[in-house]
């Protein structure tokens, strides 16, 4: 990256730290008794209709608006990946543009920031995304995975992680070796998850880890 782009990157995310905040102290106070209903700033990015997820697929890279209290900010690959790097404020992000999450926090052994609010619905690769993420153990299981196909060392070494995943969207996955390898804390029920594009198990799907036989996919299978 040339330094023209390095001060752009710097002061982007200098701003959007620096902005990443909750915003109920500019909310008046209301009589007690009384529904306070906090509206979005802007149209184009809004919490999705399971009450978690925030949404922003119209906006373009750089707008903010504020969802119920807290304001975001509508972010691409290259500045996510930055902004993991030096440890930022992650949980404001809005995520719908990116389509890679490749080994995002591959060896960061501390990270363990709320991103359940995240949306993946464009994402197709997660392939290595929590290796070695070995405090991470946030609720994830909203998230949107019916685009992804490679979850290989999704969650390897990721010695904490124990959340229910059991609804995620994997149809579309052809990839899951070592998805789960040495996943200490991991004993989730998988048994729902749609495999028919893997017809056998995976090599080292689950070694090391915990995760019961009952509890696996049925490979080759779209559960109904």
């Amino acid at each position: 990256m040339n330094t023209g782009l390095k001060i752009f990157f710097f002061v982007f995310l200098t701003l959007s730290l620096l902005q990443c905040e909750d915003k109920l102290e500019e909310v008046p106070e209301v009589p007690e008794n009384a529904t306070l209903v906090l509206p979005n700033s802007n149209p184009k990015i809004y919490r999705d209709v399971n009450e978690v997820t925030i949404r922003c697929p119209e906006a373009k890279v750089g707008e903010r608006g504020t969802v119920q209290g807290k304001e975001y900010v509508v972010v691409t690959e290259e500045t996510l990946r930055e902004s993991v790097k030096i440890d930022a404020d992650l949980t404001c992000f809005c995520t719908s543009l990116i389509q890679n999450m490749a080994g995002l926090f591959s060896n960061k052994k501390t990270f363990n920031q709320d991103i359940s609010g995240w949306d993946t619905s464009n994402v197709t690769d997660m392939r290595r995304m929590f290796f070695y993420s070995a405090l991470f153990n946030q609720g994830i299981g909203e998230w949107d995975t019916s685009s992804v196909t490679d979850m290989r060392g999704m969650f390897t070494y990721a010695f904490s992680f124990n959340q229910s995943i059991g609804g995620w969207n994997t149809a579309g996955v052809t990839l899951m070796g070592s998805m789960f390898e040495y996943a200490e804390s991991f004993d989730q029920d998988l048994s729902d998850w749609c495999v028919d594009k893997i017809d056998n198990p995976p090599e080292h799907f689950s070694v090391g880890s915990p995760l019961s036989s009952a509890y696996q996919p049925f490979w080759g299978t779209c559960p109904p």
